[in-house]
């Protein structure tokens, strides 16, 4: 229910920035736009900073990716994240119809490597939803796979705002999948 909430609210603040920007550039007349053109093909360099939504994790994640996009609507991305925080750990047992709870709090770091193909919707011309399907191999998991999904806001012609979620599907059991949420600036280069 916790993820549900937090997933609610990103989605409310993607909806404020976007009216927001919509209201400012309806108050602008015509002639005082400025209007520059995204460059939407080429490399790019993406930093991530973000945070894990599960309730028994409590990390950090940074990451860097190195993308290329074709065109308008497609890229493949790879890159490298590294998670660090406490992780808070509920062990229970039955030793002879007694039951016994244990709480272990640890600090635990981990990485992951991954490759990523990412479909983008254009919204406006300065706004595009984006969705990225690939494979991660962490420390943590071994080989998972990665869904993400989230916003960019065209900053300039070369730099990107991104608020992402990110979900690590673990092959171990469902339970111990992660999903953390991202805001990330992206540079592009050619």
């Amino acid at each position: 229910m916790k993820n549900l909430a937090q997933k609610i609210s990103l989605f409310g603040l993607f909806l404020l920035i976007s009216s927001t920007n919509i209201k400012a550039e309806n108050a602008i007349s015509d002639s005082d736009k400025k209007p520059f053109v995204y460059q939407y093909k080429g490399w790019y360099l993406d930093t991530e900073f973000g945070t894990e939504f599960n309730s028994n994790w409590n990390e950090r994640t940074v990451a860097l990716d190195l993308g290329y996009q074709f065109n308008r609507y497609f890229a493949l991305e790879g890159g490298f994240s590294y998670a660090f925080g406490t992780t808070h750990l509920q062990y229970y047992y039955n030793n002879n119809n007694y039951y016994y709870h244990y709480d272990n709090y640890i600090y635990d770091s981990w990485w992951r490597g991954d490759i990523a193909a990412k479909g983008i919707l254009p919204v406006t011309s300065k706004i595009d939803l984006y969705a990225k399907l690939g494979v991660a191999y962490t420390g943590f998991f071994g080989v998972t796979p990665l869904i993400g999904e989230g916003v960019s806001f065209h900053l300039s012609k070369t730099v990107s705002l991104n608020l992402g979620v990110n979900h690590l599907l673990s092959t171990l059991s469902p339970s111990s999948s992660l999903t953390y949420g991202t805001l990330g600036i992206d540079f592009k280069f050619k």
